[in-house]
Formats: C-alpha cells, structure tokens, sequence
C-alpha cells in the first residue's frame, strides 16, 4: 500500500508540474494581451526551457508574437535588441515542431513581414551611417534566408562602407556568380581589387560584366581608367568610344579621348577631340594647354629634325625651321588662353617661356621670366 501511494504521489506532482508549465504558457499570453511585454518575455522564457512545454508548438507561437509585439513598443525594442530576430526564430520552432501546426497559417503570414522588418532596420542603420550596425542586421536576413539577393547587396556595400573588405568581397563576389542583375556589383568589386593593387583581376571583373552590361557608362568608365592607367591607350579606345555614345556631351570624354590619340600620335584627330571638349566647355583649361602642348611638341620635333640638316642645305633648313616656327606659333594662342584661365600655372609659365624663346618673342620671353621669378 505505501507503495502505491509513493507512485500517485509522484503521478500527482508530475501532474502539477505539466500543469504549472501550461499555466505559464497561458500567463504569457495573458500579459501579451494587457500590453506587459517584458513579464510576458519572462513567463514564456521559462516555458521555452521546461521540458513540459519546450516541446509545443503554441509555446513558441506565442513566443514570437510577444518578441514581434515589442517591435511596437520603443522601450522595449531598445531593451531587447534583438526581438525581432527571436520572432523570427520562434515562429520557425513552432513550424519545425508540427509542420501543419493550427497557428501555421498565422505564422507563415506574420514571418516574411518580421523578415522585412529586420531588413529595414538594416536600411535605417545604413542611412544613418551606422554601417557595422546595418551589416549585422542584413547578416541576420542572410542567416534566416541564404538566397535574400537584396540583403546579400546590402550587406555587401554595408561591408564597403563600414570597412569590412574582407566581407565586402565575399557578398560581391557570390552575387558576381550568381550573374546578379546589377552593374554596380561588379564595379564595387573590381574597386576592392584595385584598392588592394591586384589590377589584372579588376579589369577582369570589369570585362566579364561588360558582356553582360555592354552598354553600362560606369563599367566603360571603369575600364577605361584601368587601360589609361596601364599605359594600354590603343585598347582604351574602344570603351572610350562607347562611353562617347552614351554621353555625347560630356567634355572630359572628349578630352580623355583627345589624350589617348595624342599619346598614339594621331595628332589630328586628338586636336578634334580636344576643340571637341572646349566646345562643351569654354573654360576648360586641361583642354587648352594639352592642345598647346601637343602643338609645341611638334613643333620642338620639326625643330629638332631641322638642326640635323647638314649646313650645305642652308635653303632645306629654312624652310624645315619656317615649318617648325608655324607649329609654335600654333601652339600659342592655346598656351596663352590655358595661362589666362590659370595665371600661377607652372607647367604653362615654362611651356610659354620656351616657345616665346624658340620664335623670338623676346618682349613676352621677358614678361614670363619675370613672372617665373617671382
């Protein structure tokens, strides 16, 4: 007999233990109901870690709907930071628990705006600059869903802005394989490798989504400035054009333009291109004094091969020096108008001291001398 006392005794606590757990659970939700968050947290806390009730569906039902209500509650969300990555998380618990759960179609509905709640957090921690803070929250996306291409983007350019490279490449690179629909991707990526002085894998990055982006301005840009950059002017051509065809007026593309066919010696057309972007821009003074440059170049050339003539040739030397004194003269109305725009400029106060030496005007040779001087 006192054994089968022992065993209902035993039966009975176990009884009122399940009964204290489910009580808890209801404690909850009464809480939820009258608006006290934090003492609904607690009651459904210790529900979530009793065996009696961990195992239920509707504990981590009502779990995510207390932790989804605090993200109305200002207070709240401040206390519990991360409430609604634990909503989310308890609503997953409650499907994993029975798949055709009665709370099912709530939860299905409540998770994706839970997810996009988190998301925006993420938007409003970017926009305030506060880019570590955003990439958790992106992360957060990513860790509930690995596929979210909109917070893989976000996260990556959180990473960019916050300093992160590592991460920052990592989110560029997989959404690069994954042919993401965005020109931006692989620009911001073929920067990271540039920054970190590997060009050959930039330009790479670049030309892969140039066929993708053919007609893209900022990926023509991007490889042009990597062809410039390497001395590859021919090849810089053909991005040039295209970037030309985009943005017909955009000046310093005509200019850029102007700079390669002069370093290939196509002198003419590089005097197209550089009266090109003076048209577009009147004051442009990088156009004028490249124009005066190239002008004095030649002229220095003519001039040069004018002093190799045997002195026998006096007459071929004439006109060989009358040629190269032309081109000079050539030069200089661009040189003066490029000092004009800006007087202090040395590079133009040197160029103008030597052409005015080499044609003999010695009034302007000595003006520029003593500007020089001083």
């Amino acid at each position: 007999m006192k054994q089968k006392a022992l065993l209902i005794s035993v039966l009975l606590l176990v009884g009122n233990i399940a009964r204290a757990q489910n009580a808890k659970v209801q404690t909850a939700w009464n809480y939820l109901k009258y608006e006290k968050l934090e003492k609904a947290a607690e009651a459904i806390d210790a529900a979530t870690q009793h065996n009696q009730t961990s195992g239920k569906d509707k504990t981590w039902y009502y779990r995510g709907l207390i932790y989804h209500a605090m993200h109305g509650d200002s207070a709240m969300a401040v206390k519990y930071p991360d409430h609604l990555a634990i909503a989310y998380e308890s609503f997953s618990k409650a499907l994993e628990i029975d798949p055709e759960s009665k709370f099912g179609k709530d939860i299905k509905t409540r998770m994706p705006v839970v997810l996009n709640q988190v998301f925006q957090k993420g938007v409003d921690h970017y926009n305030n600059k506060r880019f570590e803070d955003a990439l958790v929250k992106f992360e957060k996306v990513l860790s509930f869903n690995a596929l979210d291409t909109l917070a893989m983007v976000n996260a990556g350019y959180s990473a960019d802005r916050g300093g992160n490279t590592e991460k920052a490449k990592t989110y560029f690179t997989k959404l690069t394989a994954m042919q993401y629909n965005d020109p931006k991707v692989p620009l911001f990526l073929s920067k990271i490798y540039k920054a970190e002085g590997d060009s050959a894998k930039g330009l790479n990055v670049v030309q892969e989504a140039r066929k993708r982006f053919p007609n893209d301005e900022n990926l023509v840009i991007e490889e042009l400035n990597y062809f410039l950059a390497s001395g590859r002017h021919t090849e810089a051509l053909e991005p040039l054009n295209m970037a030309i065809l985009n943005d017909s007026a955009n000046h310093s593309l005509y200019f850029a333009r102007g700079n390669v066919y002069d370093k290939i010696g196509d002198t003419d057309n590089a005097k197209v291109d550089y009266q090109k972007a003076i048209d577009l821009k009147p004051e442009y003074f990088d156009a004028y004094y490249n124009l005066g440059a190239m002008f004095f170049n030649q002229g220095a050339d003519m001039a040069n091969k004018a002093n190799n003539i045997p002195a026998s040739e006096q007459k071929r030397y004439d006109i060989a020096k009358k040629k190269a004194d032309e081109k000079f003269r050539e030069a200089m109305p661009y040189l003066e108008k490029a000092l004009e725009l800006q007087p202090d400029d040395r590079s133009t106060l040197l160029s103008l001291k030597q052409l005015y030496a080499r044609i003999g005007e010695t009034l302007k040779y000595e003006q520029i001398k003593a500007r020089l001087e001083e």
